[in-house]
């Protein structure tokens, strides 16, 4: 196997792990009397306190490599095997990402939107979104609906894709005048975006750009992801794991920020590292399955069954306790997988265009 398959490979295994690392994101540690990582004494551990160290590790520690991975897996691939650049590249490129970002982008936030419509005129209490807004407002939302997110708020992901890919030209150009001098400036923004804790809402100018960039100057310079991971020696091992002590002592009080960038950096590099080599000594195998069905997941979970299953979970295990609030963090994540796997199946099956439509002709 040369090291352009085995790259195609180590990628096309990572996108289902990757997107479980999402819904682990976006799953919370929900025992009665939790307190914050910040505020737990590791010298008097109680059994709520394990859980939220658990849980603060596979939500926030392991996970927050993800994203930043697929961004840059996407700047990747978006300049691959790129000979030239004109507008006729430029229009074949966002032509074909209106199929794979920008119809799926809208119906599942159209389909987000529907849902709290729904849950605002039917569920006393709920006030999800203000009734009676004006057409703008509700358009509004598929940019920007609460906080930097849009109505379905993964899909805050797929929004800076496509910004991205519309200015991909200006990138292009700053890669090619100023080659990995730009990277750094780049770099420097995303440092600068966490140690002034700028708001979420300009995510697009700091890790989404930074991470866009470096995996599209890999691919103009027609380098090897893997190939240059694997240059880099054993310091990024060390460094992710004196982050993890780092983060288990710092977390909460301000200076983990400032590790933040790096850890992340070092994370992807050793992710790309390891998944090669065990891909490479054919330890695991690709399911094209699961692959294809990544997207799908990573659309479906928090639409409505991560929190189904969470309330299920709470109500046949009142009153809930530390040690059943441990295990129900992992079991709603992995039934909110296990169910969104056999919805995909079923519509795949029995309804393959829709499917395709809304996975961006993925599945």
């Amino acid at each position: 196997m040369n090291i352009q398959e085995l790259q195609s490979k180590t990628v096309d295994w990572l996108r289902f792990p990757l997107i479980v690392g999402v819904v682990f994101i976006h799953t919370k540690y929900f025992a009665p009397e939790a307190v914050p990582l910040a505020d737990i004494n590791y010298a008097n551990l109680s059994t709520e306190d394990i859980g939220v160290i658990i849980s603060s590790i596979f939500s926030i520690f392991i996970p927050c490599v993800a994203v930043p991975l697929f961004f840059m897996i996407s700047g990747y691939f978006f300049f691959y095997k790129l000979n030239m650049w004109n507008k006729s590249v430029y229009l074949d490129k966002i032509k074909s990402r209106i199929k794979t970002l920008v119809i799926p982008y809208l119906l599942w936030n159209t389909i987000a939107l529907a849902g709290i419509i729904y849950l605002n005129y039917n569920i006393p209490n709920e006030t999800i979104i203000e009734k009676n807004n004006s057409l703008f407002f509700y358009i509004r939302g598929y940019i920007i609906h609460t906080g930097f997110t849009p109505y379905l708020q993964p899909m805050w992901f797929i929004r800076d894709l496509i910004i991205l890919s519309i200015g991909s030209p200006i990138l292009y150009f700053l890669i090619k005048k100023m080659n990995y001098y730009i990277i750094f400036v780049f770099l420097l923004i995303y440092i600068l975006f966490y140690i002034l804790s700028i708001n979420p809402i300009f995510m697009i100018f700091g890790p989404s750009l930074f991470y866009f960039s470096l995996g599209a100057f890999l691919s103009i310079n027609n380098l090897n992801m893997i190939e240059e991971a694997r240059k880099i020696k054993s310091i990024c091992e060390m460094i992710c794991v004196i982050s993890l002590f780092l983060f288990l002592y710092l977390k909460g009080n301000g200076y983990w920020k400032y590790i933040t960038p790096f850890y992340i950096i070092s994370g992807i590099i050793v992710t790309l590292k390891i998944v090669s080599y065990l891909y490479e000594n054919q330890k695991i195998r690709l399911n094209p399955f699961l692959s294809k069905a990544s997207f799908f997941v990573f659309a479906v979970h928090e639409l409505f069954l991560l929190n189904s299953w969470k309330t299920i979970f709470i109500k046949l295990n009142e009153p809930l306790t530390a040690l059943s609030g441990i295990t129900g963090y992992f079991v709603v994540p992995i039934l909110t997988i296990f169910s969104a796997l056999i919805i995909f199946y079923l519509l795949q099956r029995y309804f393959p265009k829709i499917t395709s439509i809304l996975t961006g002709s993925r599945s």
